[in-house]
């Protein structure tokens, strides 16, 4: 474990694995109320969310949206990254965490911000209202594939930064759009 990050009812877990892939688990406990720093981060995520950055809308869609939305909040907590774009309306954003020790081996958390079409007749809901309900459920396109993912990555090294504490390793962070398409583009 990387970082264990707690608060009253939310806690992230970094796991880095040696042998199989790493993961970051988000734990959250409803039972109480939150935080000001966890609502924050439920609000930045219910934000990423309501980007509509679906794949079947290609390079016409808000992809440039999304990546520099997680460019902005990069540059509020201090990680220096940069939008990459090899195919026009395709951005990747690229996120470099400096570790301190830089002849250790890199690591590389990848995801993808692109999310499957809708059939808006399936919800009870606007797909991209990212509407919580009373027990704290969020429902929205992306809350469990995959832009959760991209939030907790970021959640995770906020938190880990302002507790004081450095990685000894450089961790990268890409953010992919066309994932959902195989990646053809």
């Amino acid at each position: 474990v990387l970082g264990d990050f707690s608060s009253p009812n939310l806690q992230l877990l970094f796991i880095h694995s040696l042998t199989g892939p790493s993961r970051i688990i988000l734990l959250v406990n409803m039972s109480q109320s939150y935080s000001q720093e966890d609502t924050a981060a439920v609000e930045r995520f219910k934000k990423f969310l309501r980007i509509k950055t679906i794949t079947s809308l290609g390079p016409q869609g808000p992809n440039q949206e999304a990546v520099e939305f997680l460019k902005s909040f990069c540059d509020s907590i201090g990680i220096k990254s940069e939008i990459l774009e090899f195919t026009k309306g395709y951005p990747i954003l690229l996120a470099t965490v400096e570790g301190t020790n830089p002849k250790l081996p890199t690591i590389l958390l990848n995801c993808h911000y692109d999310v499957v079409p809708v059939m808006q007749d399936c919800w009870s809901c606007d797909a991209f209202e990212a509407r919580e309900d009373e027990n704290g459920d969020i429902f929205a396109r992306g809350t469990q594939d995959m832009k959760c993912v991209c939030m907790q990555y970021l959640e995770t090294i906020k938190r880990f930064k302002a507790s004081g504490k450095t990685f000894t390793r450089t961790i990268y962070l890409s953010f992919m759009p066309d994932e959902e398409l195989g990646g053809i583009q």
